[in-house]
Protein backbone atom coordinates (compact mmCIF):
# COMPACT_ATOMS: atom_id res chain seq x y z
CA UNK A 1 0.00 0.00 0.00
CA UNK A 2 1.19 3.46 -0.51
CA UNK A 3 0.77 4.73 3.03
CA UNK A 4 3.70 2.15 3.68
CA UNK A 5 6.35 3.12 1.32
CA UNK A 6 7.89 5.80 4.23
CA UNK A 7 8.04 3.49 6.25
CA UNK A 8 9.83 1.33 4.11
CA UNK A 9 12.21 3.71 2.62
CA UNK A 10 13.32 4.41 6.07
CA UNK A 11 13.83 0.59 6.84
CA UNK A 12 15.77 0.49 3.64
CA UNK A 13 17.91 3.48 4.31
CA UNK A 14 18.36 2.30 8.26
CA UNK A 15 19.59 -0.62 7.00
CA UNK A 16 22.04 0.23 3.50
CA UNK A 17 23.47 3.39 5.52
CA UNK A 18 25.41 4.38 8.04
CA UNK A 19 26.30 7.90 9.60
CA UNK A 20 29.98 8.09 10.62
CA UNK A 21 33.31 10.68 9.89
CA UNK A 22 33.40 11.83 6.31
CA UNK A 23 37.28 10.84 5.58
CA UNK A 24 37.84 13.63 3.14
CA UNK A 25 36.22 16.03 5.76
CA UNK A 26 37.15 15.08 8.80
CA UNK A 27 35.11 17.74 10.65
CA UNK A 28 31.83 16.05 9.12
CA UNK A 29 29.72 13.42 9.37
CA UNK A 30 27.85 11.98 6.21
CA UNK A 31 26.01 8.98 5.52
CA UNK A 32 28.31 5.69 4.07
CA UNK A 33 26.50 3.34 1.57
CA UNK A 34 26.14 -0.21 2.96
CA UNK A 35 26.57 -3.12 0.61
CA UNK A 36 25.69 -6.48 1.46
CA UNK A 37 26.25 -9.66 0.04
CA UNK A 38 24.96 -10.53 -3.26
CA UNK A 39 24.85 -6.78 -4.19
CA UNK A 40 25.70 -4.86 -6.48
CA UNK A 41 26.37 -1.15 -7.10
CA UNK A 42 26.90 0.02 -10.92
CA UNK A 43 29.25 3.41 -11.77
CA UNK A 44 29.29 4.80 -15.20
CA UNK A 45 32.66 6.21 -15.86
CA UNK A 46 35.11 8.01 -17.73
CA UNK A 47 38.96 7.35 -17.55
CA UNK A 48 41.30 4.30 -17.18
CA UNK A 49 41.32 3.77 -13.64
CA UNK A 50 39.03 3.12 -10.39
CA UNK A 51 39.63 2.86 -6.69
CA UNK A 52 36.60 2.84 -4.07
CA UNK A 53 37.61 4.71 -0.29
CA UNK A 54 35.75 1.89 1.73
CA UNK A 55 36.30 1.08 5.31
CA UNK A 56 38.02 -1.97 6.40
CA UNK A 57 37.40 -3.77 9.21
CA UNK A 58 35.96 -6.92 11.09
CA UNK A 59 32.91 -6.87 8.67
CA UNK A 60 35.08 -6.79 5.73
CA UNK A 61 34.53 -9.23 2.76
CA UNK A 62 35.79 -9.82 -0.76
CA UNK A 63 35.02 -7.03 -3.19
CA UNK A 64 34.08 -8.11 -6.74
CA UNK A 65 34.51 -5.39 -9.85
CA UNK A 66 33.38 -5.98 -13.13
CA UNK A 67 34.27 -3.40 -15.74
CA UNK A 68 32.63 -3.04 -18.85
CA UNK A 69 33.90 -0.98 -22.05
CA UNK A 70 30.77 1.43 -22.91
CA UNK A 71 31.69 1.95 -27.12
CA UNK A 72 30.96 4.97 -28.11
CA UNK A 73 27.86 5.98 -29.65
CA UNK A 74 26.83 5.88 -33.51
CA UNK A 75 26.50 9.57 -34.79
CA UNK A 76 27.98 10.91 -31.05
CA UNK A 77 31.06 12.33 -30.94
CA UNK A 78 32.79 12.35 -27.18
CA UNK A 79 35.10 14.93 -25.77
CA UNK A 80 38.63 14.08 -26.41
CA UNK A 81 37.94 10.93 -28.74
CA UNK A 82 37.41 10.89 -32.74
CA UNK A 83 33.70 11.54 -33.76
CA UNK A 84 31.88 7.84 -34.50
CA UNK A 85 29.52 8.17 -38.03
CA UNK A 86 26.28 6.59 -37.98
CA UNK A 87 26.38 3.43 -40.43
CA UNK A 88 24.27 3.57 -43.60
CA UNK A 89 20.55 3.00 -43.57
CA UNK A 90 21.11 -0.68 -44.63
CA UNK A 91 23.99 -1.58 -42.66
CA UNK A 92 23.33 -2.72 -39.00
CA UNK A 93 25.50 -1.64 -36.06
CA UNK A 94 27.62 -3.90 -34.22
CA UNK A 95 26.39 -5.30 -31.19
CA UNK A 96 22.83 -3.49 -32.05
CA UNK A 97 19.97 -5.61 -31.05
CA UNK A 98 17.27 -5.48 -34.08
CA UNK A 99 14.37 -5.57 -31.41
CA UNK A 100 15.27 -2.62 -29.45
CA UNK A 101 17.29 0.67 -30.48
CA UNK A 102 19.42 0.29 -27.41
CA UNK A 103 22.98 -1.62 -28.14
CA UNK A 104 23.43 -4.93 -26.41
CA UNK A 105 25.30 -4.90 -22.81
CA UNK A 106 29.27 -4.83 -23.97
CA UNK A 107 31.42 -8.00 -22.83
CA UNK A 108 33.03 -7.36 -19.28
CA UNK A 109 36.87 -6.00 -20.18
CA UNK A 110 37.75 -6.84 -16.65
CA UNK A 111 37.22 -8.46 -13.20
CA UNK A 112 38.55 -7.85 -9.91
CA UNK A 113 38.42 -9.82 -6.85
CA UNK A 114 39.99 -8.16 -4.02
CA UNK A 115 40.03 -9.66 -0.23
CA UNK A 116 39.81 -6.66 2.51
CA UNK A 117 39.88 -8.77 5.74
CA UNK A 118 43.12 -8.79 6.77
CA UNK A 119 45.34 -8.87 9.82
CA UNK A 120 44.54 -5.86 11.55
CA UNK A 121 41.12 -5.54 10.42
CA UNK A 122 40.23 -5.83 13.88
CA UNK A 123 39.44 -2.42 14.46
CA UNK A 124 38.39 0.12 11.36
CA UNK A 125 40.06 2.33 9.02
CA UNK A 126 39.55 4.24 6.10
CA UNK A 127 41.24 2.57 2.62
CA UNK A 128 41.76 3.26 -0.81
CA UNK A 129 41.66 -0.31 -3.05
CA UNK A 130 42.24 0.22 -6.35
CA UNK A 131 39.51 -2.03 -8.55
CA UNK A 132 41.12 -1.21 -11.90
CA UNK A 133 43.86 0.65 -13.46
CA UNK A 134 45.00 0.52 -17.38
CA UNK A 135 42.07 0.23 -18.89
CA UNK A 136 41.18 2.04 -22.47
CA UNK A 137 40.65 5.58 -22.39
CA UNK A 138 36.97 6.17 -22.73
CA UNK A 139 33.63 4.95 -21.35
CA UNK A 140 33.32 1.89 -18.52
CA UNK A 141 30.73 0.73 -16.32
CA UNK A 142 31.47 -0.87 -12.82
CA UNK A 143 29.56 -3.28 -10.99
CA UNK A 144 30.94 -3.67 -7.60
CA UNK A 145 29.76 -6.51 -5.01
CA UNK A 146 30.21 -8.07 -2.19
CA UNK A 147 30.87 -12.05 -2.06
CA UNK A 148 28.28 -14.05 0.03
CA UNK A 149 31.06 -16.11 1.93
CA UNK A 150 32.59 -14.47 5.13
CA UNK A 151 36.29 -14.79 5.23
CA UNK A 152 37.79 -16.60 7.83
CA UNK A 153 38.06 -13.97 10.76
CA UNK A 154 41.53 -16.43 11.67
CA UNK A 155 43.14 -14.04 9.79
CA UNK A 156 43.17 -11.28 12.01
CA UNK A 157 45.84 -10.43 15.01
CA UNK A 158 43.30 -10.58 16.94
CA UNK A 159 39.40 -11.07 17.63
CA UNK A 160 36.86 -7.76 17.46
CA UNK A 161 35.69 -6.77 20.25
CA UNK A 162 33.90 -3.94 21.86
CA UNK A 163 30.48 -2.65 21.82
CA UNK A 164 30.87 -0.91 18.00
CA UNK A 165 31.64 -4.57 17.08
CA UNK A 166 28.56 -6.20 18.99
CA UNK A 167 26.13 -3.82 17.62
CA UNK A 168 27.29 -4.97 13.78
CA UNK A 169 26.44 -8.58 15.00
CA UNK A 170 23.42 -8.18 16.77
CA UNK A 171 22.05 -5.86 13.64
CA UNK A 172 23.26 -8.50 11.63
CA UNK A 173 25.55 -5.77 9.43
CA UNK A 174 28.69 -8.06 9.98
CA UNK A 175 29.63 -8.98 6.36
CA UNK A 176 29.48 -5.73 4.37
CA UNK A 177 30.95 -3.28 2.01
CA UNK A 178 31.57 0.44 2.87
CA UNK A 179 31.38 2.76 0.39
CA UNK A 180 30.98 6.54 -0.19
CA UNK A 181 33.59 7.84 -2.74
CA UNK A 182 34.98 6.39 -6.18
CA UNK A 183 37.97 7.61 -7.43
CA UNK A 184 38.16 7.67 -11.28
CA UNK A 185 42.01 8.73 -12.94
CA UNK A 186 42.85 8.81 -16.48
Amino acid sequence: PPHALPALQAALLAKHTQLDLDPLRHADRKAWWLLYPGQTATIHFDGTRLAILTMIGPDAGTVTCQIQTVPPQPGHADPGHQPVHSPAPDQKTPGADSRSRFPEPPVPSTATRCPLLDQWAYFWRVAVVTLAEGLPPGRHVARVGLEMTKPDPAVMKRPPAGAEWERCVAEGKDHKLWLMYWLVGG
